[in-house]
């Protein structure tokens, strides 16, 4: 949702004094579909466009829009933000104009967002959390996490630990990433990818099939699946006469 003023009878965003950095705090928007508004308004729509600015707050660029994309119902003009442009929109900072009337705040197009779909969200069910990183950021390149040996679980170096998370395709590749303290990638090892069961609703490791090869000690890093679904950091030892605790049903995390 975005703000609008009549500047027949107020001052517009972009005029008023003391307002911040052209870049601070904005609203993002998709490239492909409007930001969704509404206020009061008896008029009809006869213009709808996006105005480019550059860092000074000029318009460079007026972009005319379908004024279909604005509901006028009498008493106000509403726009849903669910129908798309006719035309994509550059990455940029615009402002709406309707009627020549009726201006937003400005708002930052970001050609990199994309419009997020059912299964996008949390895909983690049970034991280890893993991330879609086609659609989610990894814990370890999330903004403020904390020191990265910080809370880790560690785990066996002979098995891998127990997950459940939401994945309809194949196993084609499975790879413990290790990685330093400065988040570089010191080695990636490849695994057996039959430790991963995949039903065409989960990806199941229940961790009770041995690694082939147990040399993963001590190691900071991650599991990666498909080349797409990434686990939280884990630290990997090497451990003996472990208490093994495995709930295969609830696939309980296991921290050894």
């Amino acid at each position: 949702m975005i703000n609008f003023v009549d500047i027949t009878k107020d001052i517009p965003f972009q005029n008023k004094n003391g307002i911040p950095f052209l870049t601070f705090g904005l609203q993002n928007a998709l490239k492909n579909k409007p930001l969704s508004f509404f206020y009061e308004s008896s008029s009809t729509i006869s213009s709808f466009e996006a105005k480019k600015i550059d860092i000074n707050g000029n318009v460079t660029e007026t972009i005319s829009l379908s004024t279909s994309l604005i509901i006028s119902n009498g008493t106000t003009h509403i726009c849903s933000g669910d129908v798309d442009y006719a035309s994509d929109l550059d990455t940029g900072v615009y402002y709406y104009d309707v009627n020549g009337q009726y201006w937003s705040d400005y708002f930052c197009v970001d050609d990199s967002l994309v419009d997020g779909t059912s299964n996008q969200g949390r895909i983690d069910v049970s034991g280890l959390n893993f991330h879609d990183t086609n659609y989610t950021i990894s814990w370890r390149n999330k903004t403020g996490a904390p020191d990265i040996l910080f809370g880790l679980p560690i785990f066996s170096n002979n098995y891998p630990p127990p997950f459940r998370y939401i994945a309809t395709d194949i196993i084609s590749s499975f790879k413990f990433v290790q990685i330093d303290v400065s988040v570089n990638i010191v080695e990636e090892i490849s695994l057996s990818t039959s430790l991963i069961l995949a039903d065409g609703t989960y990806h199941t490791c229940t961790g009770l099939n041995a690694y082939t090869s147990s040399y993963m000690f001590p190691a900071l890093g991650y599991f990666e699946v498909n080349s797409r679904y990434e686990s939280d950091l884990i630290y990997m030892n090497e451990t003996e006469n472990s208490g093994i605790d495995y709930d295969i049903i609830g696939l309980d995390l296991i921290v050894y």
